[in-house]
């Protein structure tokens, strides 16, 4: 992987550390109690982890297609594209 998804951490970070969700999960990890750290890791392995994978996968398809070259055909020669017949159309 080229680029590390930051848009994903930094949106992850965010709802960790602010929402009530992301504070009981924390403070459940931490927890001397074992029941509270199984249920918070449980928790975190089947729901936040999978999210956050798909998003970071998301964000790099999504920078893989902006910075991909694009590769049109070339043009025929003697051939006019729809878009220059509009625009000959308007003019």
């Amino acid at each position: 992987m080229k680029h590390w998804p930051w848009i994903t951490t930094i949106i992850a970070v965010v709802v960790l550390a602010l929402t009530p969700l992301g504070w009981s999960l924390i403070s459940g990890l931490m927890s001397g109690e074992a029941l509270s750290r199984n249920i918070a890791g449980g928790v975190l392995m089947t729901v936040v982890l999978p999210v956050l994978l798909v998003l970071g996968l998301l964000e790099s398809l999504i920078r893989w297609k902006i910075s991909s070259p694009r590769n049109f055909p070339p043009a025929e020669q003697g051939t006019t594209s729809a878009a220059q017949e509009s625009g000959r159309n308007q003019a």
